[in-house]
C-alpha cells in the first residue's frame, strides 16, 4: 500500500528538491524520497551548526591533508591519467588543495558558505586553477551532476561525513556515487567505527545510531556493515581497514576503505 507523503510545499527543503528532481519521486522510491525530504529538512540545522563550528575556528582540522587523503587516495591518483576527482564534505579544502597538485580537475563539494568561501580564497591566493567549488549539500550536488553527465570521474574523496545521514539516505547517496564514477571508478571512504568515544552516548534512535546533546547524529559502523551498504550500491570492497587516533584527547575511530564500480 502507498504511503501519502506530506511535505511543506513553502519549506527551503521542498524548493531545493523541487529544483534538483522535480515534483514526486521520479525514479526514487518511497522510502527513499521520504528519506531525502527528511535530510534536506535536516540540513538547515547542520548547516548552522557547521557554520558556527567554521567561524569559531577555520583550522580546526589543521591544513595538512588528512592520513585518508595521503595513504588511500594518493595512491590510486598516481596510478591514473586525466584524474577527475571529486572531494565530498570537503571543509577548508584541506585535502581538495593537496589533490590540485595531482588531478586535472577537482570538484570540492561543501554544504556551509564559510568553509566554501574559504576554499575559494584559498584557490585565488595559490594561483589554483583546477578547483572548482560547489557550495551545497552533497546529494542535490550529486544529483544535479548526474542529471547533466554521469560516468565521467575517477575517484571520489569522502572523508568523516557519510555517518552523518541515516541508513536509507547514506544509500541513496551512494548509489548517486555510483552514478558518478566512470566503470572501475573508485570510492574512498571514512566513516566513524563503533569504538569511537562517541558511541553509546546520547540517545539511540535506530541501530547504531546516536543523537547528542548538541543535536547532531551519527551512524556507527564496522567493517562488515558498511561493506553492505556498498555491495547494496554496486561496489566491490578493494580494502577495509578499522584505524584509530586521537583527536582532542579522545579516541576516534574511523572505518576507512576503498571500494571500486563494478
Amino acid at each position: 500500500m502507498l504511503e501519502t507523503i506530506y511535505a511543506d510545499i513553502n519549506s527551503k527543503a521542498f524548493k531545493i528538491l523541487s529544483s534538483v528532481i522535480g515534483r514526486g519521486p521520479n525514479g526514487y522510491s518511497q522510502d527513499q524520497y521520504k528519506a531525502i525530504i527528511e535530510y534536506l529538512e535536516e540540513i538547515v540545522n547542520f548547516k548552522e551548526c557547521w557554520e558556527k563550528i567554521w567561524s569559531d575556528d577555520k583550522l580546526r582540522f589543521g591544513v595538512k591533508p588528512s592520513d585518508l587523503a595521503v595513504n588511500y587516495t594518493l595512491p590510486l591518483l598516481k596510478k591514473i591519467k586525466g584524474r577527475v576527482l571529486w572531494d565530498l564534505g570537503a571543509g577548508t579544502g584541506r585535502d581538495s588543495i593537496f589533490f590540485s597538485k595531482y588531478c586535472d580537475e577537482v570538484t570540492s563539494v561543501e554544504l556551509t558558505k564559510t568553509a566554501a568561501d574559504d576554499i575559494g580564497e584559498q584557490t585565488l591566493s595559490k594561483n589554483i586553477r583546477n578547483i572548482e567549488v560547489v557550495n551545497e549539500d552533497v546529494w542535490s550536488a550529486l544529483k544535479r551532476q548526474n542529471n547533466m553527465m554521469k560516468g565521467f570521474v575517477d575517484v571520489i574523496h569522502a572523508h568523516s561525513f557519510l555517518h552523518y545521514t541515516k541508513p536509507t539516505m547514506t544509500n541513496v547517496i551512494f548509489s548517486e556515487m555510483h552514478q558518478l564514477l566512470r566503470k572501475n571508478g573508485r570510492i574512498v571512504f571514512g566513516v566513524k567505527g563503533k569504538g569511537d568515544h562517541l558511541y553509546g552516548k546520547g540517545e539511540e534512535i535506530a541501530e547504531d545510531v546516536w543523537v547528542f546533546e548538541d543535536g547532531q547524529r551519527r551512524k556507527f559502523y564496522d567493517e562488515k556493515s558498511i561493506s553492505k551498504v556498498l555491495n547494496k550500491a554496486g561496489f566491490e570492497v578493494e580494502s577495509l581497514k578499522t584505524e584509530r587516533e586521537y583527536f582532542d584527547n579522545k579516541i576516534s575511530e574511523f572505518v576507512v576503505g576503498v571500494a571500486r564500480k563494478s
